[in-house]
């Protein structure tokens, strides 16, 4: 993936340029979008509830452990700890989030007799712990976090990402991410999708101030062919999670990914 630039600046007065998109491109990325903000309030979830989790006990249980993340309504996601023991995983600790923020939580450190795992959760708790093997002894960003989101166009099909972590403070990761489809029968399906090929990860700032009226641009990008033609749900997903407006480059065209809004746009990103 070709780097273009650390930072562009960029005209708010038209960064909001109207293009005609037609009706198929439309429909790839609002479900891009669909995609990028489930994936951020999983993400989002699970990052904040493993905050909360650690607060409550600084010392890992001596039985295995594992999560998954389920949404409970369009505002809400709740994220679900397991412990093994002996052959049932049984609710250690959960917490719900709106967005970045924890609306409650539920402590089932000390209870033995916790509820069991449903057969659904047993499927993402064994589709999480599959992808982290297989991938946390990647190149790209580790350890391995991961999301899982049921197919929309699939019964009792799932979704699972394999997300590269970052682990420097401003930078964002580009490359590592990958999707893998998991069918209702538990078992993978279908080839591997990734969204880059490189281990790319960027400078979110340039660290300079900004002139009145204009706006950072942290990363300008391009996608090339082989991983489609619009912006995937991974440049929504890091645009949201980062607070930062993206310039892609994709089909011969310039996409402006401010957050949960995909735009085109005729500026063209400068190379530095």
């Amino acid at each position: 993936m070709k780097r273009l630039l650390a930072a562009v600046l960029v005209s708010l007065a038209m960064a909001g340029a109207a293009h005609a998109i037609d009706a198929a491109t439309q429909a790839k990325l609002d479900e891009a979008v669909r995609l990028g903000r489930e994936i951020n309030d999983h993400d989002q979830s699970a990052w904040h509830v493993t905050d909360a989790l650690m607060a409550v006990k600084k010392t890992a249980p001596t039985q295995p452990i594992a999560f998954i993340t389920e949404r409970t309504d369009p505002t809400h996601v709740k994220t679900i700890f397991f412990v093994k023991m002996g052959e049932v995983w049984r609710t250690y600790f959960t917490g719900v989030t709106e967005g970045s923020i924890i609306t409650s939580t539920e402590n089932f450190i000390d209870d033995v007799q916790s509820a069991p795992a449903t057969p659904e959760q047993l499927k993402q708790i064994t589709a999480q712990l599959g992808l982290q093997e297989a991938f946390n002894r990647q190149l790209c960003g580790k350890p391995i976090n991961t999301v899982v989101i049921p197919a929309a166009d699939e019964p009792g099909a799932l979704d699972v990402y394999a997300l590269a972590s970052e682990t420097q403070t401003n930078v964002i990761q580009f490359g590592g991410h990958v999707k893998v489809r998991v069918g209702a029968d538990g078992k993978p399906t279908g080839a591997m999708k990734g969204f880059s090929n490189s281990c790319i990860a960027l400078p979110k700032s340039s660290g300079e101030k900004m002139p009145e009226g204009y706006k950072e641009i942290a990363i300008g990008i391009t996608l090339p062919p082989a991983f489609g033609d619009t912006p995937t749900e991974i440049h929504v997903f890091k645009s949201l999670s980062h607070k930062v407006m993206l310039m892609v480059m994709a089909g011969e065209k310039t996409w402006s990914v401010d957050g949960d809004k995909i735009t085109l746009s005729n500026i063209k990103p400068a190379v530095q």
